[in-house]
């Protein structure tokens, strides 16, 4: 059965959490209320640990590009998500609630592996993502975004 399954990092026996249909989906973060996203077919999903059931979180039209990677924040307030269309790369921000996405990255390289960086590390939610051999950290604040490039030596 595909699905995601639980076991002990010391051992044990594995146990379902819930069986998803797709088996080309991909983790994006577990929370500490038991929710599980993941994503199939370049939309998000969230798995109820409780009850075994999975919602589609997002519904992304394909007429604006396919969407090759979506992630939400530990505080399930915001998405990011990359959208490949006519050979370019971008990486759009929005809040969870489906505010009118912003644009906050273009490449005509890949960018993938989005990864949101605790509220510790920085001073406003963020973001680091990879494009080619260059990466950017993305401090997303409410109504404002600011790219810095990441010059790694």
């Amino acid at each position: 059965m595909t699905g995601v399954w639980r076991v002990s990092a010391l051992g044990g026996t594995p146990r379902s959490v819930g069986a998803i249909a797709d088996g080309a989906f991909e983790l994006r973060r577990w929370t500490s209320a038991g929710k599980i996203y993941y994503q199939s077919q370049g939309d998000l999903f969230a798995l109820d640990t409780a009850t075994a059931s999975s919602q589609k979180f997002t519904s992304f039209d394909p007429q604006n590009g396919k969407v090759t990677w979506v992630s939400i924040s530990a505080d399930e307030k915001s998405l990011a998500y990359v959208v490949t269309k006519d050979g370019g790369w971008q990486l759009f921000v929005s809040d969870a609630a489906n505010a009118k996405p912003v644009k906050t990255a273009e490449e005509q390289g890949e960018i993938g592996g989005i990864a949101w960086l605790p509220k510790k590390a920085v001073s406003s939610t963020a973001l680091l993502s990879m494009a080619f051999f260059r990466s950017f950290l993305l401090t997303a604040r409410p109504r404002r975004h600011a790219l810095r490039l990441l010059n790694w030596t």
